[in-house]
């Protein structure tokens, strides 16, 4: 299981420090038959680890898991990943979740819809099935706890005029640790990039900070605004700045000078009319 990292508290006006995985549940167990628990099935253990990736990119944890014991040939595992709230029971946790699987028994999973906040959630890592001489007598789910504690700033990206199609825009956030804080990582400086479409990117913090919003990159804009510019990063929740970019309109002719270009065109086409002569004869 994870190890605990302390967490300041809201009235020092720092954010929970880490991500931290709390000493809440090693592994839960469901068994559809008492087989196993009661000693009556296979003996085997599942050690399974969930730690957190402090990421300023994505909200993501590391898992692994490990099947041992004497009967451990009689149990079949797969990745099931899911998150659950703390209740009893836990509730499973509405987001969405996208696993990066390295191999049979570990790989990776982040929440990218998961708002900036204080989480104590139990994560199921691994589904068995057991078998006794061949016959499977029950179902195990196993995994790990943790607490996602973090905050997000989401940098929306704003256009208007015309926009050219081919533009990149950068904004960067560059932020030093508030005072006081625990020492979990907050990005010195980190870029993010938006097309002509722009958008919204997000930067997660653990720790509190104090952060400058630049943009590098405009595009080639006429102007550019961004506010606010200066953000506290102060509490486990979600923060927004808006970066604004201003592109010159390209002017259409008013009616009448559409009309007269058009009679010019017209004039210029019309070929020249022929000149009858009479003839002129003698004899």
């Amino acid at each position: 299981m994870s190890g605990h990292v302390p967490i300041p508290r809201r009235p020092t006006r720092r954010i929970l420090s880490g991500l931290a995985a709390a000493a809440l549940l090693a592994a839960w167990v469901v068994l559809p038959t008492p087989g196993a628990q009661a000693g009556l099935g296979p003996d085997f253990d599942v050690s399974v680890s969930v730690d957190p990736d402090l990421s300023d990119e994505a909200l993501e944890f590391q898992y692994s898991y490990d099947v041992t014991g004497s009967d451990a040939d009689q149990v079949e595992c797969e990745t099931d990943i899911a998150i659950f709230t703390e209740g009893d029971p836990p509730e499973e946790l509405n987001t969405t979740v996208v696993v990066d699987e390295v191999d049979d028994t570990s790989g990776a999973f982040s929440l990218p819809d998961l708002e900036g906040g204080e989480y104590e959630l139990w994560v199921r890592v691994a589904v068995c099935a057991i078998f006794d001489e061949g016959v499977q007598v029950a179902e195990t789910s196993h995994g790990d706890a943790v607490d996602a504690i973090f905050a997000r700033l989401l940098i929306d990206k704003e256009l208007e005029g015309d926009v050219p199609d081919d533009a990149s825009f950068t904004v960067e956030v560059a932020c030093s640790q508030d005072e006081g804080g625990e020492g979990a990582p907050v990005p010195e400086a980190v870029d993010r990039v938006f097309d002509a479409d722009g958008g919204t990117e997000v930067v997660y913090f653990y720790d509190a900070a104090e952060c400058t919003i630049t943009e590098t990159e405009d595009g080639g804009a006429e102007s550019t605004s961004i506010e606010p510019d200066q953000i506290e990063i102060s509490d486990p929740e979600d923060f927004t700045t808006s970066v604004t970019n201003t592109f010159p309109v390209a002017e259409e002719p008013d009616d009448e000078e559409e009309i007269e270009e058009e009679e010019d065109e017209v004039e210029e086409a019309e070929p020249a009319e022929p000149v009858e002569e009479e003839p002129d004869f003698t004899g």
